[in-house]
């Protein structure tokens, strides 16, 4: 298990479940104060799509071997999920494609890309058995209490806190948020742990 305090990770009960929004916000709210890269995980490896938008869409390969291809978003425009997180202020934003059983080397290889010293906003599930993050959020639409991807059901339980998405919006209020000290940590929580000591 890799240790990142520094790192905010947002999984999802089911896939379109609001997670690139989530992390734009948390990006919008806390660029002004610290330079934090984006991330996108995706348990998949191969090549970067088809078509017109493929190196639009790859952006800067920053590194690529047998198990993981990472990626640089060089395009704030595009419209995929590393251009939002690029457009709502993020330091830089990546794409990680790996395999679940690589993750571990994977990661590694990406914090050397990313240097010892940025915030991290992650957008992914599965990392979540390889990765302790400083906070783990995971988001489900209102309407999928009943539903859960495999890759969340093995994880939900190390959720600091499971958010609601309804459009426009979600049941937490950013301020509950904090990252101070090179964690993120809910403030809540925070401040029973500074009091309990």
């Amino acid at each position: 298990m890799i240790t990142i305090p520094r790192m905010i990770m947002i999984g999802s009960i089911v896939g379109s479940a609001g997670k690139t929004e989530l992390a734009c916000r948390i990006i919008r709210k806390f660029s002004p104060f610290a330079d934090i890269a984006g991330i996108k995980v995706t348990p998949d490896f191969g090549d970067c799509g088809s078509g017109v938008r493929r190196e639009v869409f790859c952006g800067e390969r920053m590194k690529s071997d047998d198990h993981d291809i990472l990626t640089r978003e060089k395009d704030r425009r595009d419209g995929t999920d590393t251009a939002r997180m690029l457009a709502a202020g993020a330091w830089r934003a990546f794409w990680l494609r790996t395999q679940p059983q690589f993750y571990e080397d994977a990661c590694m290889g990406l914090l050397d890309v990313i240097g010892n010293y940025r915030a991290i906003v992650c957008e992914s599930t599965g990392l979540r058995r390889t990765v302790e993050p400083g906070l783990f959020l995971v988001v489900r639409g209102k309407e999928s209490d009943t539903l859960c991807d495999p890759s969340c059901r093995e994880v939900i339980g190390y959720a600091d806190r499971i958010i609601v998405f309804e459009p426009p919006g979600f049941d937490i209020d950013l301020d509950e948020i904090g990252f101070a000290g090179g964690k993120w940590f809910l403030k809540s929580s925070h401040d029973r742990k500074h009091h309990d000591t």
